[in-house]
């Protein structure tokens, strides 16, 4: 049944690259992860051993569960199941039956030895579940098609390999609107203080969010990674574990080779995603590549195609979609970067900011490379009205001094904002806590 789940046939794999290399170590946690992204499906869940990636004890329909809730219950049974039948082997180590011999001949598979008392006792505290992914990755596959072709120029522009274009399957599935829980934002998932050493995050804008300039960021701390690694699946793991991390983890194991690294390292913080960051970059790689193998024929989207200027001033959002003919959210979907506050005319998209337009203004491809592109662009900001453009930037907040008897909420009420943005702009821990005297930024109207 595992074979049949996660299994794929020799003929389909790709034989490994100079710069991808597939230590023979690493493909237990490949051919996992291949399984996940195109075997089993968001509704069902893998129950796995964390270090030993060949064994999955049980194959999780939850189907049939009506809420989050009672998946959870479904999974935490089945944990406590196996937990509890290892044990029992730990104890028992001939103990018989179906799950037991499963388990005996998995482990047994892994270790490359029959297992002891022991092993099936560390066994019971490495038990993990794992969410299928193939509907999600399929998605990316298709929402790829838009940006690869782009991320390519910009990887071989900066002397990178190509196949770092598939970096995103891991990352987000090519979602540029993805966040994670712990703040990483866009389809190369940047957390705010890696972002900022690239890009610029802040309220108006968060490139982050931005496919094209959040790639071009990826390619610069790849690069680094690289230059100071010295092989890309050490450099692909710090990408999710950084740079200091892994030269760390380098230096501790005294070996380049990050098969060993995975085996011996004990790190504090290279848990299991930093683990087996590269083998899911392999696996997402292999997939790619020959998709229709793995998922069958897709409908991918088109490239996108358009053109970019930047802005001589700044310029109120509301006034584009009349002047340029083009629908707000065209230019939303084209300018992920632009925060909430420029589209609600809080705060004027910033002089100097690359505008992405569609391609289809009565552009061709070729204007775009001779100087006919220029007077095109000269002719699209000539139809921004003078009243909309602008030599400074919004005031981003006001300030209110806080008088004796007021409340957060009172003073919201008075200035007609919302107390959340006060608390938000003002980095207020207790909102029942202001004081006479303080100054309080309010969100300028």
């Amino acid at each position: 049944m595992l074979m049949l789940i996660l299994g794929l046939s020799a003929s389909r794999l790709l034989s490994a690259s100079v710069d991808f290399p597939q230590p023979q170590q690493l493909a237990p946690a490949v051919d996992f992860w291949v399984g996940v992204y195109c075997e089993v499906d968001l509704d069902q869940t893998l129950l796995h051993d964390d270090r030993y990636l060949s064994v999955v004890y049980e194959v999780l329909d939850l189907k049939a569960a009506v809420s989050s809730a009672a998946r959870r219950a479904l999974v935490q049974a089945a944990q406590l199941r196996w937990r509890e039948m290892l044990h029992s082997l730990s104890a028992e180590p001939d103990r018989d039956g179906a799950d037991q011999r499963r388990a005996h001949a998995m482990l047994a598979h892994a270790l490359g030895r029959p297992p002891r008392a022991a092993d099936f006792a560390a066994a019971a505290e490495r038990l993990r579940v794992q969410r299928g992914q193939r509907s999600r990755f399929i998605q990316g596959l298709q929402r790829a098609g838009r940006y690869e072709a782009r991320i390519r120029d910009i990887l071989t522009i900066h002397e990178l390999p190509a196949d770092l274009a598939y970096l995103p399957h891991v990352e987000s599935a090519f979602d540029s609107r993805a966040y994670s829980k712990v703040g990483a934002a866009g389809m190369w998932q940047f957390i705010p203080s890696t972002g900022r050493r690239y890009l610029r995050v802040d309220e108006v804008v968060d490139e982050r969010l931005d496919p094209f300039r959040a790639a071009e960021a990826a390619a610069l701390l790849l690069k680094a990674n690289h230059d100071a690694l010295g092989s890309w699946p050490l450099a692909l793991t710090a990408y999710n574990h950084g740079r200091a991390g892994m030269l760390r983890a380098r230096e501790a194991v005294g070996s380049d080779d990050l098969a060993l690294i995975i085996d011996r390292y004990q790190g504090r913080r290279f848990g299991f995603a930093s683990r087996n960051f590269y083998a899911q970059f392999l696996a997402a790689r292999r997939i790619a590549r020959e998709y229709q193998a793995y998922v069958g024929r897709l409908h991918r989207a088109r490239p996108l195609q358009v053109v970019e200027f930047e802005l001589p001033f700044y310029v109120e959002a509301h006034a584009l979609p009349d002047a340029l003919g083009v629908a707000e959210r065209t230019l939303r979907d084209l300018n992920l970067g632009l925060r909430p506050m420029v589209w609600k005319g809080q705060q004027r998209i910033p002089k100097g900011y690359m505008l992405r337009l569609p391609m289809n203004m009565n552009m061709t491809t070729s204007m775009t490379t001779n100087a006919a592109a220029g007077d095109h662009v000269a002719s699209l900001l000539a139809r921004i009205p003078a009243q909309a453009r602008h030599t400074a930037q919004r005031a981003r907040y006001r300030v209110h001094v806080v008088r004796r008897g007021e409340s957060l909420n009172s003073v919201a009420a008075r200035h007609n904002v919302d107390p959340a943005s006060i608390v938000r702009l003002n980095k207020i821990r207790n909102a029942n806590r202001i004081y006479p005297g303080q100054r309080l930024k309010l969100p300028a109207i």
